[in-house]
């Protein structure tokens, strides 16, 4: 190992073959393996990364249904906020937001409000196969992961 190589690759063993294969094969220069180092890291945080648990707390599980509910959307209002908006426009927005959030879990029983996948989550949000009217797409997808997140950790987290 080329220790050298292997501190500019961040220790990353696997980041430093596939570094050291392309100065071998000549795609990139040495000068430019910082660069590299950083995009390729940089792309496998966005491609890899899974920035929540994938299942649920076990926290939550010791609230009732009613409360778990109560919880997921007081701490989804917290992550809606967006700091660059008005007050004005947060509280709109996120108003409207909640509102199909919290028509979507109401009927929900345990299995299927702790259960549900993120996909299925952004896909009742939207109401993608009904004529209702819900959230955009993009709405739906940034609700979906931070009700995935919110159940990943310990209630109360944020």
């Amino acid at each position: 190992i080329d220790r050298k190589l292997y501190a500019e690759c961040k220790c990353n063993i696997g980041l430093y073959h596939v570094v050291f294969e392309a100065l071998g094969q000549g795609r990139i220069m040495r000068d430019e393996v910082p660069a590299f180092v950083k995009g390729t890291l940089a792309r496998w945080e966005l491609e890899f990364h899974v920035p929540f648990a994938m299942q649920y707390h076990r926290s939550w599980l010791q609230l009732d249904l009613p409360e778990a509910k109560q919880k997921m959307l007081s701490g989804l209002e917290v992550l809606l906020h967006v700091p660059e908006e008005s007050q004005e426009t947060n509280r709109d927005e996120i108003q409207a937001i909640m509102a199909t959030v919290s028509a979507a879990t109401k009927r929900l029983d345990a299995r299927q409000f702790f259960q549900s996948t993120q996909t299925l989550w952004q896909e009742a949000l939207s109401n993608r196969y009904m004529a209702v009217p819900g959230l955009t797409a993009m709405e739906a997808a940034v609700v979906a992961k931070h009700i995935k997140r919110l159940f990943g950790n310990p209630v109360g987290w944020r």
